[in-house]
C-alpha cells in the first residue's frame, strides 16, 4: 500500500474501531515492510492521523537493523509512545526477515546501542512497559525457565548500566574446578584414557548401568564428588553433534564458597554416590 492518503485513512478507521472497545493501537514499522519500514515514517503517519487511540511502537531491532536515527525520539511525546520492544543482535548483512527471526538477543548481548536508545527514551519521558521480543533458535530449543531467568538478568544489567550502579548480585567466589565431564566415541576412549593416566589421574569407578568411567586425582574414596574428578562417557543421541569431532567437554562443574549465590536447580547436583562402584 504505497498511497499515503490510503494508509492514513485506514489507520484512522482502525483507531476509531479501537476507541469503540476502549483499546489502543501501537503502530510499528517492520524492517522488511514494503512501504513503512522506519520508525520516522510510522511516526509521521501517526501524527497525521492524530487520534488518541493510535500511537507508536518502538522496536529496537527494526530501528537499528535499518540504521535509523534515534536522536529525534526525544521529540516524540511520551503519551504517544504506546509500547516499546527491546531486542539486541549482532551486526549482520542479510535479509531483514531472516535476521529478525533467527538472530535476536537479549539487551546488551549484541551490538546495537541499546543504552543510547534507552537514554533517548527516558529523555522523551516514557514510563511505560518494556517488552523483550526475542526470536532466536537457541532460545526456542532451551528450557523456558532458564531463558526467562536470562531475560530477567538482562533487564537488571540494563538498569545497572543506565543508572551507573551495579544492582546484580555479586559473582560467587570460585574455589576450584570440581569435575569435568567428557563425551567421546568408542574408538577414542582408550586414547583419552591414556592421556588422563599420563596426567596422574587414577581410574576409580564405573557407573553401574551406563558407560561412564570416573578418574580422580588422589586416593580412591566412596564418594565420587569429594575430590576433583573427571568423567568419560560414550556419545548418546543427545551428543550426536559431537560424533565426528572426537572428545568434547560437555559439563564443567565448579566449587563455590558462596553457595547461596549458585544455581539451586543445577543439573550437575543430581549425581549420586551409589551410582558408581
Amino acid at each position: 500500500m504505497s498511497d499515503r492518503n490510503k494508509i492514513v485513512s485506514d489507520l484512522r478507521a482502525a483507531a476509531e474501531l479501537a476507541a469503540r472497545y476502549n483499546k489502543r493501537i501501537a503502530y510499528e514499522a517492520l524492517a522488511w515492510g514494503q512501504h513503512v519500514y522506519t520508525w520516522e515514517y510510522s511516526w509521521e503517519l501517526v501524527k497525521e492521523v492524530d487520534h488518541p487511540n493510535l500511537g507508536i511502537c518502538f522496536d529496537t531491532f527494526h530501528i537499528f537493523s535499518r540504521q535509523c536515527d534515534i536522536n529525534p525520539i526525544t521529540e516524540v511525546p511520551a503519551e504517544k509512545i504506546f509500547f516499546v520492544q527491546l531486542a539486541d543482535a549482532p551486526i549482520l548483512k542479510m535479509d531483514h526477515l531472516s535476521y529478525s527471526r533467527h538472530h535476536r538477543n537479549y539487551p546488551l548481548q549484541g551490538a546495537f546501542p541499546i543504552i543510547l536508545f534507552m537514554e533517548k527514551l527516558i529523555e522523551a519521558g516514557y514510563t511505560g512497559p518494556l517488552s523483550l521480543e526475542i526470536f532466536n533458535d537457541e532460545f526456542r530449543a532451551a528450557p523456558t525457565k532458564r531463558i526467562a531467568q536470562d531475560g530477567f538478568r538482562s533487564l537488571l544489567y540494563l538498569q545497572a548500566e543506565l543508572y551507573h550502579g551495579s544492582i546484580l548480585p555479586p559473582l560467587p567466589e570460585v574455589e576450584r574446578i570440581e569435575y569435568v565431564e567428557f563425551a567421546v566415541d568408542e574408538a577414542r576412549i582408550a586414547q583419552l584414557e591414556a592421556f588422563f593416566l599420563d596426567m596422574g589421574l587414577q581410574k576409580v569407578g564405573k557407573h553401574r548401568s551406563k558407560n561412564v568411567t570416573v578418574y580422580r586425582q588422589g586416593k580412591k574414596t566412596h564418594h565420587p564428588r569429594c575430590m576433583s574428578f573427571v568423567c568419560i562417557h560414550t556419545l548418546s543421541r543427545r551428543c550426536v553433534v559431537y560424533r565426528k569431532c572426537g572428545a568434547r567437554i560437555i559439563c564443567l562443574c565448579i566449587f563455590v564458597t558462596t553457595r547461596h549465590l549458585s544455581l539451586r536447580d543445577s543439573n550437575t547436583s543430581k549425581r549420586h554416590p551409589g551410582d558408581y562402584r
